[in-house]
């Protein structure tokens, strides 16, 4: 086995991976399964505080929004890094988030992005960049996930 990189050093300080709960197998899946109940928890929440900060604070709560939001892009990053560097390829595996909830991150997003903009001084260029750039993402997304599903059964024979 390969010398533990930075990363690895990281996360497993940071997730305390080296504890004696981790040594049973029962206890770890439910240590995983609680800390995962956690992790969403706090992400919902901090997003929904996010939304009415925003929205209630106006532009003086602008730092504060990032403030919330920027921890929570980082935590999901290192998760999906994690996953990825321990063998798990998140766009591959039979992990599918319900549609309800697919449909309650994308209202929350929308009422955080909707939030946040009424609170900036952005004139008509500007946000019709944003409107394109958020379109070409759009279509790129689409497009990668069609491209993948395609390869896909292809890559299995």
């Amino acid at each position: 086995m390969s010398t533990p990189d930075a990363f690895d050093r990281f996360t497993t300080r940071i997730g305390d991976l080296d504890h004696p709960l981790y040594a049973e197998e029962r206890q770890r899946d439910v240590w995983n399964e609680a800390s995962a109940v956690g992790l969403q928890l706090l992400l919902w929440t901090l997003g929904l505080a996010a939304v009415v900060a925003a929205w209630a604070g106006g532009r003086d709560a602008f730092p504060y929004v990032l403030g919330m939001t920027l921890p929570m892009g980082l935590a999901g990053l290192v998760v999906l890094t994690y996953a990825a560097r321990h063998g798990l390829d998140v766009r591959t595996a039979q992990v599918r988030a319900g549609r309800g909830r697919l449909v309650a991150a994308a209202v929350l997003l929308l009422a955080l992005a909707t939030g946040m903009l009424r609170t900036t001084d952005l004139g008509g260029a500007t946000l019709a960049g944003l409107v394109v750039g958020a379109g070409l993402v759009l279509v790129v997304t689409v497009a990668a996930r069609w491209w993948g599903r395609r390869r896909r059964p292809a890559e299995e024979d």
